[in-house]
């Protein structure tokens, strides 16, 4: 008699039950963020629902228990992100910091001083130092800019310590419409000041701390000078050291954006793909230790160890981190002869992430990680199962696209959010940048094997030269394929989340072969046209003037409908840099296409008057206003060249508001304060106030 054995589902989260605390603790994590809830009431509301949990764990009473845990856990959630507030962290340090004056501060450095584009620059924790020489810890650190002309960086590393006597500033916002929040991410990073040191400012006091964070860093600064020696092409050694440890400051920007626009920026953005690749590596060499007795706790400690100290190395970014959680997981889950939970270990390294730094859930970094791992764990094995292909090469092949189909599931949204665009054939860049980047890893680790034996190094140098090259030209090859990506999309929060349920719910469809799923995910879909109709209604509305915060550019927006017309003392069509960083955001935000883009001498004045447009006048230089002649326009532009007392320039300007370019001198600016109350006019400083915005 034959027995028939039925296979039980187990639900994910009898599998994973850390799920059951990450939901709400995230929860509790967002609801914190934007609505500042007391801390105190927070702590209470955890005590009370943990105390009932305690107390009523044995009634069997479900829905109490999963009620009061699910409060209990959303409370710790908020009470966490509150306790770690930057804001009431800036706020503190605004004690210490007077950003008006010179002032004695101590500044130890964090990391070694990299060269940036007009300076060196380096992380520092800030100490005020008082008059009896005691100094004060500041809350938040301090980001140091060093006169590149004037700074020896052979002198500096972790740990050096310095005296500076200067003004130290609070990072803002640039203000401009749809930019990048440098402040936002800088103090999410604990960094929320920053000083610009010329020689004479400062004094060296001790040379560097030792210890794990001083040895990483030497070993960094080895490893980018092994690959600056034996790589011979500068650009493919920049780009060795981004793949490698992710130091960015010497690959060639334009293959950079190639990587991005063709969807595997991922190859040199350190994450878990490179941790995989180092982990096989280590598992493949380490075998043999699995002979001995406690061979296999000798192989796991090495792996653990190697995989985290890389990690920190490369800078601990979250999506690596979170790589180097789930290695050490499995790790330990083989030792201990225990089956290793993808979701449960996934739900420990974000609680784990999570609770050192709350401010990872808005890094962009993070989200695309966890998207991507999740759609992996997912979809892989089920796209992999869909063709049945007997040859190796073609099934690994095959392997690869069915990953890249499976991270993309769920990264969807957040590229379209971030960035805008969608790479049409990321498949084909993925197929051939994963396993030509894998194979250029493995080269590197065995050119820093033997790079002590000169004439070995210089052969495996040439042979990653030669692959570099090879891949970089593959990719710029795809990018500028016909219709390589379809860019400008527009999707707003609402749009996105529309998309991010409807694709929640067509996976579950899928997985679980669940109709009403597959109805209400296609159903969710139909919304997002309708809400980009009630966007592009609100668009014909549209009438604004944006005067952008830009360093010692002038530049300014008049957006009606969905048309703007562009005026700047820059080339907008050269300078993508600061396009892409300043003005390409409000484009989008605005949905808007350029008809008119006038060039502005930066040495001259200027009178914009356009139908049914405010009256814009740019003042660059002084020597005109000799005629006395009285100047009327709704908005008057002052650049740093105009330097007429505001006692004086009134009597010549009839305005309804005075904007002080980025570059205007801060002493003029108090002088036009003490000025205010005898004038009827507004008066903005970009610098402090950011970009203008104006509705007419």
């Amino acid at each position: 008699m034959s027995t028939k054995y039925t296979r039980v589902k187990i639900p994910v989260w009898k599998e994973a039950p850390l799920l059951l605390f990450l939901i709400p603790f995230i929860t509790g994590i967002i609801l914190a963020k934007y609505f500042l809830p007391d801390e105190s009431i927070l702590l209470i509301t955890c005590t009370i629902a943990l105390t009932i949990l305690i107390v009523f764990h044995k009634k069997r009473n479900h829905r109490l228990f999963s009620i009061t845990g699910f409060i209990f856990c959303t409370s710790m959630g908020a009470a966490l992100l509150s306790s770690r507030s930057y804001e009431k962290k800036l706020a503190s340090a605004q004690k210490w910091v007077h950003t008006d004056s010179l002032q004695t501060y101590k500044a130890i450095l964090t990391e070694p001083p990299v060269k940036a584009e007009k300076s060196y620059k380096a992380e520092s924790r800030l100490y005020a130092v008082g008059a009896n020489a005691e100094a004060n810890r500041i809350p938040l650190n301090a980001m140091i800019y060093f006169e590149m002309a004037t700074f020896d960086s052979t002198h500096f590393n972790y740990g050096t310590s310095i005296i500076l006597k200067a003004k130290v500033q609070e990072i803002k916002n640039t203000g401009n419409p749809g930019a990048f929040q440098y402040r936002d991410y800088a103090l999410a990073n604990g960094i929320g000041f920053q000083v610009y040191l010329k020689a004479g400012m400062y004094e060296q006091v001790t040379s560097q701390y030792t210890g794990i964070y001083s040895i990483l860093f030497i070993a960094r600064e080895q490893v980018l000078d092994i690959f600056d020696e034996f790589i011979p092409d500068k650009a493919n050694a920049g780009f060795s050291k981004a793949l490698f440890v992710g130091y960015r400051n010497d690959i060639d920007k334009t293959i950079l954006q190639e990587y991005i626009e063709s969807g595997v920026v991922h190859v040199i953005a350190i994450s878990g793909m490179h941790l995989g690749l180092i982990y096989v590596l280590l598992v493949t060499l380490l075998k043999f230790l699995e002979k001995w007795r406690y061979g296999s706790i000798a192989g796991g400690f090495i792996i653990i160890t190697v995989l985290w100290m890389f990690s920190l190395m490369t800078g601990g970014a979250p999506s690596i981190t979170r790589a180097a959680f789930m290695f050490s997981i499995l790790v330990i889950g083989k030792i201990l002869g225990r089956p290793n939970v993808l979701y449960n270990s996934m739900a420990f390294s974000a609680i784990c992430l999570l609770f050192y730094n709350p401010y990872y859930l808005w890094d962009v970094g993070f989200q695309l990680s966890y998207a991507a791992l999740l759609g992996i764990a997912i979809f892989a094995r089920r796209f992999t199962n869909w063709i049945e292909i007997k040859n190796r090469w073609l099934y690994e092949g095959w392997k690869i696209i069915a990953v890249t189909l499976s991270a993309q599931v769920f990264t969807l949204p957040f590229v379209i959010y971030y960035f805008h665009q969608f790479p049409v054939y990321f498949i084909i860049s993925n197929l051939v940048a994963v396993p030509l980047s894998g194979i250029i890893l493995y080269g590197l680790i065995a050119l820093l094997v033997f790079s002590k034996f000169p004439f070995l190094g210089q052969i495996l140098g040439t042979m990653i030269n030669w692959l570099i090259t090879a891949l970089n030209k593959s990719i710029g090859f795809i990018n500028n394929l016909p219709f390589s990506r379809i860019t400008d999309i527009n999707y707003g929060l609402i749009s996105v989340s529309l998309l991010m349920l409807s694709i929640v719910l067509l996976s579950i469809a899928y997985v679980h072969k669940n109709k009403k799923s597959l109805f209400y995910g296609l159903v969710t879909l139909i919304f997002i046209p309708i809400d980009q109709l009630i966007a592009h209604e609100k668009l014909k509305r549209q009438n604004e003037l944006v005067i952008y915060n830009i360093p010692k550019e002038a530049v300014l927006d008049f957006f009606r409908g969905g048309l703007v017309e562009s005026y700047s003392t820059v080339n907008l069509d050269s300078a993508k840099q600061l396009f892409q960083f300043h003005i390409a955001g409000s484009r989008l935000l605005h949905k808007s296409t350029v008809i008119k883009n006038y060039f502005l001498q930066n040495n001259e004045n200027y009178t914009l008057k356009r139908k049914d447009l405010p009256i814009v006048t740019i003042i660059n230089k002084s020597s005109e206003f000799v005629k006395n002649e009285v100047i009327e326009s709704e908005f008057v532009l002052l650049g740093k060249n105009c330097k007429i007392r505001p006692k004086y320039l009134v009597k010549l300007l009839k305005a309804d508001c005075i904007v002080l370019s980025s570059d205007y001198p801060e002493w003029l600016y108090k002088e036009w304060l003490n000025e205010k109350d005898n004038l009827n006019l507004r008066i903005h400083y970009l610098k402090m106030h950011g970009a203008l915005v104006h509705n007419f």
